[in-house]
């Protein structure tokens, strides 16, 4: 909230080519509670969707949907249903979903104009498949239609015209990349491997991903953090560690890798490490003796949503200053649940 973007208005010639910058303009908006024009500057004022309408002297007019976005997409349980929510600091805000679906792993898009997430049918229900939807929860529509579970959608950057995906049987799965109306789905991996949790770098040039390789006939090592060119050319194995690596993402800038590291003990530690893909050094990012279930890292890299366990072993949503140390819960009236939580892209893409 609180963001300003520029905006310019173009005439158009008879061949559609530019004349020039179109001068005074008159401005209105479907919801001047969401996001107004002032002086050539869109004002974001709240999570939504408004449509900007510039009207000239000739009233000929154009328009423009804005989408306004909170920090962070949870999931959260109110009234016995698992739906998506937009959230700014520590405050729940706008419902995006509203059905009986468990709703799970979503991720707005590289222009922050839509959203795509996994959902199951009912709490009993293993069977996820994707979904994808404008940013402020309308136009929703199925993506996938598997017998078999899909999950951990990552959009395709920087364009985010395609979502990357897992799915098949557990210990099983497979990578797989498809459009936005469904159609040109195709393999990214294949084989024997189990291969989830894909990420797409900045530039749309390589996948991080975890994979569980055979290390021997009938014998399988934990999971561990693989890098390849996208279209499945030069992988690279990025980490080696006895125990489990996985749920990788990229940095901002491209240059590092975040992902989980499972590092046993009493009590167990699973922690968010930081890898300088050039280097292969690796800096732990949040304390030992931590439980991180799930997590997401904003934009410049100071702070982590997670998902951790509070006392008696109850699921807390956090966000953690990376520099500080500081753990501060997500904190929600008596009765509701949040379970995961996603910070929003860092720098918007026009598409």
């Amino acid at each position: 909230m609180g963001e300003q973007a520029s905006v310019a208005v173009q005439l158009l010639d008879d061949r559609r080519q530019s004349a020039g910058p179109a001068t005074d303009l008159t401005w209105s908006s479907s919801n001047d509670s969401i996001a107004v024009m002032r002086e050539g500057q869109i004002h974001a004022l709240r999570a939504g969707h408004a449509r900007l309408t510039a009207r000239a002297p000739w009233d000929s007019t154009v328009a423009a949907d804005v989408y306004v976005v909170d920090d962070l997409v949870v999931t959260a349980q109110r009234g016995g249903m698992w739906d998506l929510y937009m959230m700014s600091g520590t405050s729940v805000g706008i419902q995006l979903t509203r059905d009986s679906a468990v709703e799970a792993q979503a991720a707005l898009s590289p222009d922050l104009t839509r959203i795509v997430w996994a959902a199951a049918p009912s709490p009993r229900s293993t069977n996820f498949q994707l979904f994808v939807g404008d940013a402020d929860g309308s136009g929703q529509r199925q993506l996938t239609t598997d017998s078999l579970p899909t999950g951990a959608p990552a959009w395709v950057r920087p364009a985010g015209d395609r979502v990357v995906f897992h799915a098949g049987r557990p210990g099983r799965q497979q990578l797989y990349v498809i459009n936005l109306d469904g159609t040109g789905r195709r393999a990214l991996t294949t084989g024997e491997n189990d291969n989830a949790a894909p990420d797409v770098s900045p530039d749309g040039a390589k996948i991080v991903f975890a994979s569980v390789r055979e290390t021997s006939p009938g014998q399988r090592a934990r999971p561990e953090i693989f890098e390849m060119n996208f279209d499945g050319t030069d992988e690279r194995q990025l980490t080696t560690n006895p125990r489990t690596d996985d749920s990788p993402q990229y940095s901002a800038d491209g240059r590092s890798v975040y992902f989980l590291r499972d590092e046993g003990g009493a009590p167990p530690t699973k922690r968010v490490i930081k890898m300088d893909l050039a280097t292969r050094g690796e800096t732990p990012l949040t304390p030992a003796g931590s439980y991180v279930r799930s997590f997401s890292v904003n934009a410049d890299g100071s702070k982590i949503a997670l998902t951790t366990l509070g006392a008696n072993n109850t699921v807390l949503v956090a966000t953690f200053d990376v520099a500080t140390q500081t753990l501060t819960p997500v904190s929600v009236p008596a009765g509701e649940v949040l379970a995961s939580a996603t910070y929003r892209p860092a720098t918007p893409q026009p598409r």
